[in-house]
């Protein structure tokens, strides 16, 4: 996703790739509609130099609208859709979907769940690909790659459904290393109560 004119995100490439033999559906720019404020490079790998050059060879789709029919070609209201941080990508494909399965949330529930209370936080897939799958990623010149940032989300979720009590330790691992955070007390708590307050185990 890149930023566009009025302080929104707009798709400008896709990749989908078959999670159970790989193979690769979808690998495309997409030259966005609107005005493009922020290339994001860091995040997206993408340039305006590439992209003027995907679109002057004929290489990127020209609407985000004609990349999201694409992908309905391939997909049904029964299939499941597997991502990191999962809602940015729906949210530029301008979808909603009912069964998907993020790898962010995914993990981050296996190291709160046994803490009996929400998820605090996420971990970057940089941070899970080297730690559950021994992926470097996101090293290159521009930082992400798209079709590098796809197969290191399906190999995450792969890992984790063939290795479940391996991704118990690094939960536990990841819980021993979580900060115990305390509350102030509210202004009106009574000097004889207890002034700390365990926030997060």
């Amino acid at each position: 996703m890149v930023d566009v004119e009025g302080g929104r995100k707009e798709l400008a490439f896709l990749v989908v790739v078959d999670l159970f033999t790989g193979e690769i559906i979808i690998n495309h720019f997409v030259h966005p509609t609107n005005i493009v404020r922020n290339w994001q490079t860091k995040y997206s790998g993408i340039t305006c130099a590439e992209m003027k050059t995907a679109v002057k060879k004929n290489l990127a789709i020209r609407r985000w609208k004609e990349e999201r029919t694409m992908l309905f070609d391939h997909m049904d209201s029964k299939t499941i859709i597997v991502g990191h941080a999962l809602h940015n990508d729906l949210n530029s494909l301008g979808i909603i979907h009912p069964t998907v399965i993020d790898t962010s949330v995914l993990t981050a529930d296996a190291v709160h769940r046994p803490l009996g209370r929400p998820f605090r936080r996420t971990w970057r897939l940089r941070r899970l690909a080297d730690e559950l799958i021994g992926q470097k990623i996101q090293g290159g010149k521009h930082g992400h790659d798209a079709l590098e940032d796809t197969m290191a989300t399906r190999n995450v979720l792969l890992y984790c459904t063939k290795n479940p009590l391996e991704l118990e330790a690094w939960a536990e691992k990841a819980r021993s290393e979580e900060p115990v955070k305390c509350e102030e007390p509210e202004a009106n708590e009574s000097e004889t109560e207890d002034p700390w307050s365990l926030d997060e185990l």
